[in-house]
């Protein structure tokens, strides 16, 4: 058998593999895990990816220190159509549909908030309906968004009428809450630890670097690549 061939730092930090939930990036061998909870309609989700995305991909996913997982918390039906699509686009392009959900998050998000009451209290059988699903996509304009990664809308809609998939995806959003007690957006668990009272980038950071400089496996120091 021959030897895997070792993956580039732009490979690490762009190449997705799905988990229950959600999806990694990054080299298994690296020194520290993260595991980050996540809603795609928390306004301070949005915040923390724009703040952070960039500098944990290339700098600690791409430079080998980090390994990362996102999972969905699926707080509502909206939420739930955005995850699907994530996870239907290719893996080379699910970290780039993550960030671009969340980095545009102003603008659809605005569109849902702008639906009628009626329409929203409809939207609420999303949960089990594929129709509801493919509704919110639809209204919000989600299949152009994803489109730019390689999925049509055909292909969307094939994707959000899976209703096991829907359903592992809520069940997974569950577990996580009461395995790792996860009761707000975003939270954050390093090496399988939940860490208290960190949401956002500015608590994140300092205790990332520091598990790396104590990892026995550690390699540079992150903050000396910035």
């Amino acid at each position: 058998m021959s030897a895997p061939v070792a993956a580039s730092a732009q490979d690490w930090a762009t190449t997705a593999v799905p988990t229950d939930g959600g999806f990694r990036i990054g080299n298994p061998d690296a020194p520290v895990r993260l595991t980050s909870f996540l809603s795609y309609t928390c306004p301070a989700c949005g915040a923390f990816s724009r703040e952070a995305e960039g500098t944990l991909a290339l700098v600690y996913v791409g430079g080998g220190h980090l390994q990362v997982e996102h999972r969905s918390m699926v707080r509502d039906p909206v939420d739930l159509t955005v995850t699907m699509l994530v996870r239907c686009t290719p893996p080379r392009r699910m970290a780039a549909a993550h960030a671009m959900f969340l980095e545009r998050q102003a603008g659809w998000l605005a569109r849902a908030q702008s639906v009628p009451q009626a329409q929203q209290a409809v939207w609420t059988d999303a949960f089990t309906s594929a129709e509801r699903r493919r509704s919110i996509a639809s209204t919000l304009g989600l299949h152009a968004m994803v489109e730019r990664f390689g999925v049509n809308r055909i292909a969307a809609d094939r994707c959000l009428s899976d209703n096991r998939e829907a359903a592992a995806l809520v069940r997974a959003a569950e577990g996580n809450r009461n395995r790792f007690g996860v009761t707000s957006t975003p939270s954050f668990a390093i090496d399988g630890t939940p860490l208290a009272g960190t949401h956002d980038w500015a608590m994140l950071q300092p205790q990332l670097d520091a598990r790396i400089a104590a990892s026995p496996r550690r390699t540079a120091n992150p903050a000396a690549q910035r």
